[in-house]
């Protein structure tokens, strides 16, 4: 046996401690990186619900980041600013006491004179101090009519080449399908006008019937991301043939008619709805009729302000113009016209001229679309243009470049301007926190690496369902290039890769979580 001396044996156990010790050090420091990171996320999450005035939201945010480290200044003020905002002095000043206690931050200590001299002012009788109501809560209902609208027209057939199939299941003369890229179930069963709903060679409906009912996983969905919706909000929706009522498999239901479909939801005993109710969507044909007028404004991309007299032409589906009109001096417009699918070319001098697609609703007088163009582009410019409808409410173009001279450039909503060499690289020219779009960026430096991403903000999953679009307008192009959302997001999708002017189109998902995305 080999025998090892005294001295060695000791160097070997200080080597072995040595070791373990290092281990033990690195994976403190893993840990303490993942926490930053965490603590960071919330901070950023905090600062941008603060800005939109969702303050309930903000509150939960920078309390997880004061749960992760109550040694640093953001969570503490980003709290002070909440509850001051919200009025509630008392906690702004508890607040504020504990962060001084466990940092020496210097904004901390301005808050802290800022909330005296309102308090004292408010003690003279000198005005109220800073205050206000409570934040909102939840995103703002509003009704999805075209989800609507495509429940009420669209076929099997639609649905396979429109939103992808998942499964489909069939049972006696029913068939129960699975549309991927509305996270809904369409069923189809037999009717006394149709006998047989189920194609014998392919298992599936046949191509041209329109489901019986759908139910949507999410009825959020349908509310434009909005997690309870009230009764007195579904009321001041004016939706016809609103009523409660009991149903003997549901209980509580709340119904209503709207663009072509009957809806039921299961509801509390106030009639309040929420994200995971039962639900039946019924397609019924009613409305429809063809007189019809589409409203709307002609949108500037770079300020989302009205564009004045803006021409339109609207094409039918066979390229026959059937309209012209006019925007007013406010960039507004109105033309009667058929429901139906139409071209509409949008042109003004300054401005790029675009081609739309646009639907002109069946199942109601007016429809309302409006239509974002982009100003002529300056030599060595590229614009990115974001749109998507009415859920989730909120996404996020991030921009990130590698210049030739090695400096890291990001663009978001928290920096909305970037330098290369001291001049302007790029810029984000409008955020919008509220659904549609138009969110712009202008790059002014085509001397680098760019990436582009867009991220659904509040990590509703609904990204894919989003419709979202990013049209890219390239030096020397008569018209953007557009891109639509790939299906099988969940938070981050990686749009396009631009280099030195050349674009990629990627259209893949961007594979992070969503408060990592940059």
């Amino acid at each position: 046996m080999k025998r090892f001396s005294a001295r060695r044996i000791a160097f070997l156990c200080t080597a072995a401690v040595a070791a373990a010790a290092l281990l033990i050090a690195a994976g403190v420091l893993a840990w303490q990186q993942v926490r930053t990171s965490e603590y960071h996320r919330q901070i950023e999450l905090g600062d941008k619900y603060y800005g939109e005035g969702n303050y309930a939201a903000a509150l939960l945010a920078y309390q997880a980041a004061l749960d992760i480290s109550d040694e640093e200044e953001e969570a503490y003020v980003g709290l002070v600013r909440v509850y001051t905002a919200q009025g509630n002095t008392a906690m702004a000043n508890a607040l504020l006491e504990r962060g001084m206690q466990k940092t020496p931050g210097r904004l901390l200590s301005l808050l802290k004179i800022d909330l005296d001299a309102a308090g004292q002012t408010a003690q003279d009788g000198g005005g109220e101090a800073a205050g206000g109501t409570d934040g909102k809560t939840d995103a703002v209902p509003v009704l999805d009519s075209r989800l609507l609208e495509r429940f009420a027209s669209t076929d099997f057939d639609g649905y396979r080449l429109k939103e992808g199939i998942e499964s489909s299941a069939v049972q006696g003369g029913s068939c129960d399908v699975r549309a991927a890229g509305i996270a809904a179930t369409l069923h189809f069963f037999p009717t006394s006008e149709n006998h047989n709903v189920v194609d014998p060679n392919t298992d599936r409906p046949y191509s041209r019937l329109i489901p019986n009912a759908v139910t949507l996983d999410d009825i959020s969905r349908l509310f434009g991301g909005a997690q309870t919706v009230t009764y007195e909000e579904l009321e001041s929706m004016r939706l016809a043939g609103l009523a409660r009522e009991t149903d003997a498999e549901h209980g509580d239901v709340v119904s209503f008619t709207a663009f072509g479909c009957r809806v039921r939801i299961a509801c509390g005993a106030d009639g309040s709805v929420s994200a995971g109710a039962w639900n039946e969507i019924v397609p019924t044909g009613e409305n429809a009729g063809s007189a019809a007028s589409l409203t709307g404004r002609i949108l500037d991309a770079t300020t989302a302000g009205g564009v004045a007299h803006a021409e339109m032409q609207f094409a039918s589906s066979s390229g026959e113009v059937v309209a012209e009109t006019e925007s007013d001096g406010y960039g507004s417009f109105t033309v009667d016209l058929n429901g139906g699918d139409y071209l509409v070319t949008v042109s003004c001098p300054g401005y790029i001229t675009e081609t739309f697609e646009c639907y002109v609703s069946e199942y109601q007088s007016v429809t309302e679309r409006s239509f974002t163009i982009s100003p002529a582009l300056a030599e060595g410019e590229v614009r990115i243009v974001l749109e998507w409808g009415s859920y989730p409410a909120d996404l996020d173009s991030r921009l990130r470049g590698e210049m030739d001279g090695g400096e890291i450039v990001t663009v978001s909503y928290r920096e909305k301007q970037a330098y290369a060499g001291g001049e302007l690289a790029a810029e984000l020219d409008v955020d919008d926190i509220d659904g549609y779009g138009p969110e712009t960026t202008t790059i002014y430096d085509l001397n680098g690496v760019y990436e582009f991403v867009v991220v659904d903000f509040r990590a509703t999953g609904g990204l894919s369902q989003s419709g979202a679009v990013v049209k890219v307008y390239m030096p020397g192009q008569d018209a953007p290039t557009v891109i639509e959302v790939c299906s099988g997001l969940e938070y981050g999708w990686h749009v396009f890769r631009l280099d030195h002017g050349e674009l990629e189109v990627t259209n893949r998902a961007a594979a992070t979580s969503p408060g990592a995305v940059k």
